[in-house]
């Protein structure tokens, strides 16, 4: 990693690598905190940069529709909506799968890329477009429900 990069450490947290010395590196996470690390324990933990080999990261909204909903139409109605939002791209892909039939539900994914710094800000965004399209689209969001049949003998 060099100077500028966003980086998450092994213990969690979050930041952007602020200095390099011959003793310690500074990270400043995302709720300004500055984090002192010793060189010799950055050498020993697991590193993820969000920056290289590029910026592009892959973000993912998760959403239920009720049972009984048209699957193309979730799909057709999710992925149009997220080629509406500026700077979320659908490269290497952008697709929106079922990937359990839940309880309440049926739970789908939205995946699409964008670049690490507006990537929170797209995700908000996204969000809050797919809710506001299902709705538009009349196609309802589940909540817990319970069904007692009661015998009668």
């Amino acid at each position: 990693f060099n100077i500028g990069d966003a980086i998450k450490l092994d213990s969690g947290e979050i930041g952007v690598v602020q200095d390099i010395s011959l003793r310690s590196t500074r990270v400043l996470t995302y709720n300004n905190e500055m984090i002192f690390v010793p060189n010799g324990q950055m050498a020993n933990m697991k590193i993820t940069n969000f920056i290289q080999p590029n910026p592009r990261v892959r973000k993912i909204v998760e959403f239920s529709v009720v049972y009984g909903t048209e699957i193309k139409k979730v799909q057709k109605v999710v992925l149009d909506t997220l080629k509406k939002i500026d700077k979320i791209y659908n490269d290497p892909y952008m697709d929106v799968i079922l990937v359990k039939m839940a309880d309440y539900g049926l739970n789908f994914q939205a995946r699409f890329w964008a670049d690490w710094p507006d990537a929170y800000n797209k995700w908000v965004e996204a969000t809050t477009a797919i809710y506001n399209a299902l709705n538009a689209a009349e196609i309802r969001i589940p909540y817990p429900t319970q069904t007692v049949y009661v015998k009668k003998e």
